[in-house]
């Protein structure tokens, strides 16, 4: 099978936007997603 890749680009200045990153990051390392 052939191994996913996502690449996320991200700037988070702000405390809502470093949120939003952990979570699509943690949606993405999620053992649901393979």
């Amino acid at each position: 099978m052939t191994q996913r890749r996502l690449l996320i680009v991200a700037h988070a200045p702000s405390p809502n936007t470093q949120t939003l990153l952990d979570a699509v990051v943690g949606g993405a390392r999620s053992d649901e997603n393979k």
